[in-house]
């Protein structure tokens, strides 16, 4: 991973000159002198771990990622909430797992369960999506939420919820197909979307026995079912069940899955073994995770900060 464009981040003088232009003006430089040495500290351990983590084994890989991604995170919470933490139930992990694990274990049938209080629902707040509390997140469902893992779904058969579009000059095409799996008419499937967001709206442009050309006006990557990978694939994501949890963002959804690696690699050494034999799908499942998260979560975050 490149953390070259977070090195304006780690010095004190220039962090504190970014933090003034992100706080109230009424009272910038006040907030950014108190907090610029947690920010800066945060940036630094963050940063860190992560370089750790990229030349550690499996065994200690997935913890440190988490801790990583927890001192990123701290540092954006600073960034967007200079009160930041309000109190101490905020430093909890705001998310829970079953402690006694089902024998035998299957990682995308594990949960995690959301708490009232701790980071977990602060950050959701933080990012305007509210999570309820109690809400129970499958980690399957969670793998299928990352963009960047549509393509190595696809080839093992697991369940995706994404249809991959085409995008140039502000237009998206869609296969027809997708109406058929909605069981909808364009119309609906148009006011479907837009209903959902109004930062970008949709307009038919064309329809085929084929494929939809849906006019974008805006970015469609602030519409919360599209997504893109890092390879520039642009996905949508549909709910034909109308059971299905939604997606959360990118962010929060590797924030669940690391909660959960970390805690098995940390608590459960045998079952963190079995997860990287190479007798399951699962496995190769897990690897692109963290592959992918090494790369993919510093630049939301950085995303998140400069926004």
């Amino acid at each position: 991973m490149d953390f070259s464009a977070y090195e304006i981040l780690k010095n004190e003088s220039t962090a504190r000159d970014f933090l003034i232009k992100k706080y109230p003006e009424s009272e910038a430089k006040t907030l950014a002198y108190r907090n610029v040495h947690a920010f800066t500290s945060y940036m630094k351990q963050g940063m860190a771990l992560f370089h750790t983590a990229e030349k550690s084994d499996y065994w200690s890989q997935s913890l440190l990622l988490y801790y990583g991604m927890m001192s990123l995170l701290k540092a954006l919470a600073l960034c967007l909430d200079p009160g930041y933490p309000q109190s101490t139930a905020v430093l909890q992990h705001g998310l829970t797992s079953p402690k006694r694990k089902k024998e035998p274990y299957r990682f995308f049938h594990d949960e995690i369960r959301v708490q009232k209080d701790g980071f977990f629902p602060y950050l959701s707040q933080l990012f305007h999506h509210p999570v309820a509390a109690g809400e129970r997140f499958k980690l399957g469902s969670l793998c299928s939420f990352l963009p960047d893992l549509q393509e190595i779904s696809v080839l093992l058969k697991q369940k995706t919820y994404y249809w991959e579009l085409a995008f140039t000059n502000e237009k998206i095409i869609c296969p027809t197909a997708l109406l058929d799996q909605l069981c909808i008419p364009i119309e609906a499937f148009v006011n479907r979307l837009n209903k959902k967001n109004h930062v970008c709206l949709f307009t038919l442009d064309s329809l085929t026995e084929q494929y939809i050309t849906l006019k974008c006006s805006g970015d469609v990557l602030q519409h919360p079912w599209f997504r893109k990978c890092k390879r520039g694939k642009l996905y949508l994501w549909i709910n034909t069940t109308h059971t299905l949890v939604e997606p959360l963002p990118e962010i929060l959804t590797y924030y669940g899955l690391f909660f959960s690696l970390s805690m098995l690699s940390r608590y459960d050494p045998p079952v963190w073994r079995e997860l990287y034999s190479d007798t399951e799908k699962e496995q190769l499942i897990i690897q692109q995770v963290i592959s992918t998260a090494q790369h993919t979560f510093p630049s939301l975050v950085f995303h998140l900060l400069w926004k």
